[in-house]
């Protein structure tokens, strides 16, 4: 099927114009299917990962998964190595489930992509480097 999702990212104030100044991050989304009713439909809260920016979401054709990031609480940013699944087709439908623990170290700004039977995440920004490693999670059939 046809539909956008988007989850978490950041928010600046309109008196900033510098585009790493984040004042908020943000822990939720949507899902929008063309055709349907032309509206944002929001995403589940409950059991929703932690407001992030700098994160990865890959559709996998059943599930929403979203991983890694940064938060950000008062002016520390925190980078994160977790993650989360939101099932859409399968049982059970709209429920967010936290994705196992990753071998990869805490990164913003990765990619990640969805291949055949896996999300692999790759690269970002670390605690004090750049990255260049990365990770394969495979979904359970």
């Amino acid at each position: 099927g046809q539909r956008a999702l988007i989850w978490g990212g950041g928010l600046n104030s309109a008196s900033t114009t510098q585009i790493y100044s984040i004042d908020t991050v943000q822990n939720d989304g949507g899902s929008f299917v063309p055709g349907e009713n032309s509206n944002w439909t929001p995403l589940p809260a409950d059991g929703a990962p932690r407001a992030r920016q700098g994160h990865t979401a890959v559709w996998n054709g059943a599930e929403l998964l979203v991983w890694g990031g940064a938060s950000q609480a008062a002016t520390v940013t925190e980078l994160l190595d977790d993650g989360s699944a939101l099932g859409f087709t399968e049982a059970p439908a709209g429920v967010w489930r936290p994705m196992p623990p990753s071998p990869l170290i805490k990164r913003a700004m990765h990619t990640a992509v969805w291949a055949n039977d896996r999300m692999i995440v790759f690269g970002g920004q670390g605690p004090s480097q750049l990255l260049n490693d990365g990770a394969a999670y495979f979904v359970e059939n």
